[in-house]
């Protein structure tokens, strides 16, 4: 027997047929196959699990284990919660664009392709957000993945730009090309997240 705390509900559980870890889970999970979740954390008798090991939990023994605590997540949950925050995080990016813009047409090109380098990081972690959470919400694929293709296609030419040492031209780009497109971007999460509500 092995009591598991799922989502504060406390349950003991004949777990003599399960061989692993996710079998246990499965067993104790009350939110049946129609809410696929996530869980976002779980203790095996008093020690927590690192996350990295959440995608592997059929390889966990539970020999010897007499209580699991488990906190869970809807993934459309965590789906709109991460939408929320890109599309708050598309403010401040905008902000950086306008930043490396005025840095190139200052004549500031170390400082901004520095700082170019920093808002591909910040797109890059934009992007994985808003995959995951069309993965998750399929009816919102189309506009929300439709501008990450843009994007991708002006990026390469501002690439090209700075391997030219053409720095008006980046400039030209970021301006006028991939700020529009993250300020209709940052528009059409917020309108998916409107319908959504």
């Amino acid at each position: 027997m092995i009591r598991v705390v799922h989502n504060a509900v406390d349950e003991v559980f004949d777990c003599r047929d399960c061989e692993n870890l996710a079998e246990v889970l499965q067993r104790s999970d009350r939110s049946g196959e129609a809410e696929a979740h996530l869980y976002t954390h779980i203790r095996i008798d008093g020690l927590d699990l690192p996350e990295d090991s959440f995608s592997r939990l059929d390889e966990i023994s539970i020999a010897g284990v007499e209580r699991i605590e488990v906190e869970s997540r809807p993934s459309i949950e965590i789906a709109i919660s991460s939408l929320r925050h890109s599309a708050e995080y598309i403010v401040p990016v905008r902000r950086a664009v306008d930043r490396v813009v005025g840095l190139f047409r200052r004549g500031r090109s170390d400082e901004a392709n520095d700082l170019l380098a920093d808002l591909s990081d910040s797109l890059g972690i934009l992007v994985a957000a808003v995959t995951g959470t069309a993965n998750v919400i399929p009816e919102t694929a189309e506009r929300l993945l439709t501008p990450i293709q843009e994007l991708v296609e002006w990026l390469d030419a501002v690439i090209n730009g700075q391997g030219n040492g053409d720095w008006v031209y980046v400039a030209d780009l970021l301006e006028y090309e991939i700020d529009p497109r993250l300020e209709d971007w940052g528009r059409a999460m917020t309108q998916v997240l409107g319908e959504l509500a």
